[in-house]
């Protein structure tokens, strides 16, 4: 009987360590994927800018011509 207690000491034990290491690697996944959407974002963010910019000059150019 008291190897019994031991035996199922021992599996709980394993099974709380599997769970941690599961959700430990489920965690690391999520921050890995959402580090690579924010910087696509990121990415889209500075492409968005400098579209922006040209167009503005563009404007800028439409308005008042080369000389100002």
């Amino acid at each position: 009987m008291k190897y019994f207690f031991h035996s199922v000491t021992l599996c709980l034990l394993v099974l709380a360590l599997l769970f941690w290491i599961d959700s430990t690697t489920k965690y690391r996944e999520f921050t890995y994927k959402v580090e690579a959407e924010l910087m696509t974002k990121d990415l889209r963010i500075q492409q968005l800018e400098k579209e922006v910019r040209v167009l503005r000059t563009d404007m800028d150019i439409l308005e008042n011509g080369f000389e100002k």
